[in-house]
């Protein structure tokens, strides 16, 4: 897990949770307590993996603080906050994604949730994804939307 400026206080109330707990100890507790879905109560940024029985659950913070990149090989699955550990590793003979790349050199961004590397893709903001031990495709949801601003009328 990585993370900074989470809402502690907050968490440490919601949770009761020790004050000297790690900010990894209150993500593991919203996700231990209320599942996934737990860290919509979570404002900061953070990118996590956590293990289960059956997989691995991967996080990102709501507003895309952290990246996090997920690469999906034959009876495996491979995760990091870096692109280049991915791409030195065990994405490294995968091709660039052409269009990614030329975006990149144009200093445009990259659309989510593609990465720069054919095969390697990122976990959206505000998402969760669920990966099976063997590799195969995951379960993704949305934990947190922005709330929709009012309407105006103007008369």
């Amino acid at each position: 897990m990585c993370s900074s400026d989470l809402n502690r206080d907050e968490l440490i109330a919601r949770y009761g949770a020790s004050v000297a707990a790690t900010d990894d100890a209150l993500l593991a507790a919203a996700i231990e307590r209320d599942g996934p879905d737990g860290l919509r109560h979570v404002v900061g940024d953070f990118a996590l993996a956590c293990w289960d029985a059956d997989g691995v659950l991967l996080a990102r913070d709501a507003m895309g603080q952290r990246p996090l990149f997920i690469y999906r090989a034959p009876g495996a699955v491979f995760w990091s906050t870096d692109l280049g550990i991915l791409g030195a590793g065990p994405a490294r003979r995968r091709p660039w994604r052409r269009a990614a790349l030329g975006d990149y050199l144009c200093w445009e961004p990259v659309l989510e949730p593609e990465a720069l590397v054919d095969g390697v893709d990122r976990v959206l903001p505000a998402t969760w994804v669920h990966m099976p031990r063997d590799g195969r495709a995951g379960t993704a949801s949305t934990y947190w939307t922005p709330p929709r601003a009012r309407s105006e009328e103007h008369t």
